[in-house]
């Protein structure tokens, strides 16, 4: 079973590959700061599972590339 991380760089590659423009540390900057985590320190979300929510964004976005 694949990681979060895997999956989440899997679904980022198919968003580049679909016409993506925003690179992966983008869209972490967007998140984190659309929730508020950017002060907080990293032990306090678990990594997996904010990688969990990163691939849901990164496939909203892909579906948005399509769109267009």
């Amino acid at each position: 079973m694949p990681s979060a991380e895997t999956t989440k760089i899997e679904t980022f590659d198919r968003y580049i590959m679909k016409g993506g423009e925003l690179t992966l540390d983008q869209i972490e900057i967007l998140v984190k700061e659309n929730l508020g985590l950017e002060k907080l320190p990293s032990d306090i979300f678990k990594q997996e599972m904010f990688d969990e929510f990163m691939t849901l964004v990164i496939e909203n976005l892909t579906e948005q590339a399509n769109v267009k």
